[in-house]
């Protein structure tokens, strides 16, 4: 993908590190093998309170994070070469995890539900993300990135995510390097049906646009 780029702000090694990264199966294979489970929550719709949805929190070294939400070949950069590429990596990764993520939660989450989780996490508004401070879930998956500690100097270059006017590019063409990641089930119901909140219907769009949703 030689229309991304870095900006001089991200160092040399760090540069070299993330051009290093051969394709998102090897990251989210690596993610699958090395992630430390967190934590599991139950979350509530806030759209309508008949939907909930589970959420997982991981770690990873920050070298594992910048290849997965950084890189060119990473989870944004699979939505930069497409939407459709971006969901098949976004599939993939979660095909990956469930089994690990499941088995973890059986043994520390008391009341888990296996199969609603297996079907929240396979349904298509599932979803991988960093982990916003905005969302307040326990102590163990405190966010790590908060929107005010963004400014609009652009870290990717790409030829999109930094000449887009979209408010949300500002964060987009940032390179942010942290160790938490999310992955958010889709909102069901006690019937398995699938609600997707409004502002979040084309999210696979929004990230190959300005690359953050």
């Amino acid at each position: 993908m030689t229309q991304w780029r870095f900006s001089n702000s991200v160092e040399d090694a760090r540069q070299e590190k993330l051009f290093s990264v051969s394709s998102f199966a090897a990251v989210a294979d690596q993610i699958e093998r090395e992630m430390l489970p967190l934590c599991y929550h139950l979350q509530a719709c806030d759209d309508d309170s008949r939907y909930a949805r589970p959420i997982f929190c991981v770690r990873v070294s920050e070298d594992l994070f910048d290849a997965f939400f950084n890189s060119p070949n990473g989870y944004r950069g699979s939505y930069f070469t497409s939407p459709s590429v971006g969901l098949e990596s976004n599939r993939y990764l979660m095909n990956k995890l469930l089994p690990r993520l499941c088995s973890w939660a059986l043994q520390n989450s008391p009341g888990f539900n296996t199969q609603f989780a297996l079907d929240a996490l396979s349904a298509i508004s599932a979803k991988a993300w960093l982990a916003e401070i905005s969302l307040e879930l326990c102590s163990a998956c405190l966010g790590e990135w908060s929107s005010r500690s963004s400014d609009e100097q652009a870290e990717i270059i790409n030829g999109r995510w930094e000449l887009s006017t979209q408010s949300n590019s500002m964060f987009g063409r940032k390179a942010p390097r942290h160790s938490k990641i999310r992955l958010f089930g889709a909102f069901l119901n006690n019937r398995g049906d699938e609600f997707i909140p409004a502002r979040k219907r084309h999210r696979d769009a929004d990230i190959h646009d300005d690359g953050w949703s």
